[in-house]
């Protein structure tokens, strides 16, 4: 049961996560260039949660394989090739009675590892990333009139994800 407790711990989760540091100093950040990005979905087990909108895994990992690539591989653009590996834990879409109840917003949570192509060399140790929806669904009857239907919800916070993964790991 999702109490107020956990809600203001989530919120502090997403506070924290998106005022992290980069995890890689900008002058190292700026000499890589993502030339590979794999997803692994096998920790979902239950796909998209939180609403009735099933969304197979394959998909999942294509949706969230062609955003990640999208907003990775054109910056950093320096010279060192580098594998980005996303393994995803959780995709949770905010539920229309969460939203009447106490609002909340979209989220999707895994582990990135950023690795040098060519010498397999670990740049990045595995980490945890926190990614959402950018747009917070408000508490009440107002909440239950903004929500948005599950299929924009799903996009966003798949191209949210795929932005704040990018921001973590390298800054930008």
């Amino acid at each position: 049961m999702i109490n107020r407790r956990n809600v203001l711990g989530m919120f502090a989760a997403l506070i924290i996560t998106g005022c992290a540091a980069p995890l890689i100093e900008e002058t190292v950040s700026k000499g890589l260039k993502v030339d590979a990005v794999s997803v692994d979905v096998s920790n979902l087990k239950n796909g998209v949660t939180g609403r009735q909108f099933k969304v197979p895994n394959d998909k999942i990992k294509a949706d969230i394989l062609s955003a990640l690539i999208r907003e990775t591989t054109t910056s950093p653009s320096g010279a060192r090739p580098v594998t980005l590996v996303v393994k995803l834990d959780s995709f949770r879409l905010v539920s229309p009675g969460q939203s009447v109840l106490l609002g909340g917003i979209s989220t999707v949570t895994g582990r990135a590892t950023v690795i040098d192509s060519k010498t397999k060399e670990i740049i990045v140790p595995e980490t945890k990333v926190l990614g959402n929806g950018k747009g917070y669904a408000p508490g009440g009857l107002l909440g239950a009139i903004v929500t948005k239907k599950p299929a924009e919800d799903y996009k966003t916070t798949v191209a949210g994800f795929a932005a704040d993964v990018k921001l973590r790991v390298f800054g930008k």
